[in-house]
Parts: C-alpha cells; structure tokens; sequence
C-alpha cells in the first residue's frame, strides 16, 4: 500500500472542490500507462468519496503535446469536468481544443505526488490571479527589462490573457494543477528587442534544468533570430534546431509567477516544470501555443519551451507591475 495515499486522496479532495465538482456532473479521469497509479487511485477515491459517479479513460502513452485516441477525445468532450492525469503534457494540440470547445472544463495533474501534496489551490493565489487578470485585459504591450541586458517589447492586443489558479470553474476552461501565474499570447510577429534568460528552462520533453549563466535571446518579428551564451545557450540552440520546425522559434506566452510555494528549492515539490509558477519571475516562452481556446493563440507546432527571468522588470503598457522581480501593484501581493 502507498502510505501517501491518504494524503494524495485528501489534496485530490481540495483540487476539486476548487473546480466546484458536483456529484450531478458527467466527470472523467483521463490517464495512460505510465502515469504513477498512486496518483490515478488518489483521484478515482477522492471522487467516489464526493458522490460522483466518475468514469477512467486508460491508454498507453503517448509522446509530448501528441493527440490523444479519437475515442477518448470523444469521451471527453462529453464530460462536464474532465481530470487529465496524462503522464505527459497534450495542451498545444488539437484534442485540447475541441475537448474545451465543446464545453468541458479540464485540469491537468502534470505535477508529482510530491508537487500535488504541496502546492494545493490557495486562495491567496486565485485572489493574485484575478488581479493580474484584471491588469492585463486592460493592456495592449508588454515590455521586460533586466540589469543584465534584456529590453524586449510584445503586442498582445486583441489576446485574452490565460490566468491560472490550479482549479477550473467554467464551461471550456484548462488548468494545471500546482501552478499560479497569468500569461498571455503575443501576437505572433510582434515581439522585438533582447531578452536574457537567467533563471529555469524546460525544453520538452525531457531537458530540465537552471542555468548557470545568462542566456541572450536577440528576437525580431516575433521570433528568435540569434542565440548567444555559454552552455545553455548551446543546449537551446541544438534543442531548437533539433525540431527542423521554424515555428519552434516564435514566441508562444509570456507572463509572471503568483506562487510563492512554487520555488525556488529546496522547497518540497517543487519540480522545474513548477518554476513559471515562481513568485515575481517573469516567464517567456518559445514554440506551440494554439489549443488555449479564447487566449488567441495559433502557433502549432510539436516544440514548446519554458523558461524565466529572475529579478526583471516587468510592464503593462506604461505600468510597472514588477521591479527586480518584487510586485508593486498592491493586488498581486
């Protein structure tokens, strides 16, 4: 028996009582071969113990940001709340999208046992995510500036911003289980200027990692034009050249972490994957970006990597929301 169990089947309960969960409702567990079954037994108790009468979905696993079987996408797109425990992430792709069109509101639990265990919904969180909501739907530019040299600009008029608390409430809404942040998707073409990554990156599917030294990205037009550093900046050249996709090179979201359960270690669970979520950090993110529904994105592509700028300044328009990485705005605090 796994004598985490009963701690997992309790932070489950947690996760859907914050997505409002009720035993009237059509819900689905969706999870493949590989998922850890402590995780897929937490959830499946959590739910019996609720009054609900929910279904799993098991198939073998599947590669990152792949489709999922045409069968279990059509299962899914019936279900009121759906509970992705998929053993890797299938955002940026088509299944996604018609699953939240057709009015299914979806969680994902990407994160570890661990990273379950520790980083709960909180309503200190969702109270920052309507905030940064607020500011951003109000904004039309984002500009990020560092000490160390970044100085980049994106135009995301016309782009809904994707806050992200750890629950779903609403008909067609997506939410990752463990994270707290707010982005949104540029336009595609409009990002320009310098932007030196200092901080996380996770390069899917399987590098993951903190940098030891600066990494300058010089982007034009909306996507990377050059890539300039030590080792890192290697390691991301050769990532992205290695998808012979030149969508690969566009910018896909940017934002700033609310959480700060969500690093750095050795704060427990929190994996890399859990650092966009990290408290003041802006994110920055390259590749895939479509399947978000109203964010407005429409980058496809099998390429999507995360990473962060420590200590940045941060802007909405003419707004500082963050200076070296600490919030001014009294709402995000």
């Amino acid at each position: 028996m796994n004598e985490r169990l009963p701690d997992l089947t309790h932070a489950a309960v947690l996760a859907a009582r914050a997505s409002r969960v009720k035993s009237s409702e059509k819900v689905a567990i969706y999870t493949d071969s590989k998922k850890a079954q402590s995780t897929v037994d937490a959830f499946f108790s959590a739910l019996v113990s609720m009054d609900v009468d929910v279904s799993v979905i098991t198939t073998r696993s599947r590669a990152p940001l792949e489709q999922i079987p045409p069968l279990a996408e059509e299962a899914l797109r019936r279900a009121d709340m759906v509970f992705d425990l998929a053993s890797e992430s299938w955002l940026y792709t088509k299944s996604t999208e018609k699953i939240l069109d057709g009015g299914s509101r979806m969680l994902q639990v990407l994160t570890s046992p661990d990273g379950i265990l520790a980083r709960p919904p909180s309503p200190r969180v969702t109270r920052r995510t309507v905030a940064a909501d607020q500011i951003l739907s109000k904004g039309k530019t984002i500009r990020i500036k560092s000490r160390e040299g970044s100085d980049v600009t994106f135009d995301y008029r016309g782009r809904r911003p994707f806050p992200q608390d750890g629950a779903v409430v609403k008909p067609g809404e997506w939410d990752s289980l463990g994270l707290g942040m707010c982005n949104v998707c540029p336009i595609e073409d409009s990002a320009n200027g310098t932007i030196v990554l200092n901080g996380t990156y996770y390069l899917v599917p399987e590098l993951k990692f903190i940098g030891s030294n600066p990494v300058k990205l010089k982007l034009k037009d909306g996507r990377v034009a050059t890539v300039e550093g030590d080792s890192e900046a290697k390691v991301l050249e050769q990532w992205l050249r290695s998808w012979q996709d030149p969508n690969a090179y566009i910018v896909s979201h940017v934002g700033f972490g609310l959480d700060e359960r969500a690093g750095p270690p050795p704060r427990p669970g929190t994996e890399i994957g859990a650092w966009e979520s990290m408290y003041g950090a802006s994110i920055f993110a390259l590749g895939a970006n479509s399947g978000l529904g109203k964010a407005g994105g429409n980058n496809s592509s099998k390429a999507h990597a995360d990473s962060t700028v420590l200590a940045s300044d941060f802007y909405v328009d003419d707004m500082q929301i963050t200076s070296r990485g600490k919030f001014l705005i009294k709402g995000l605090r």
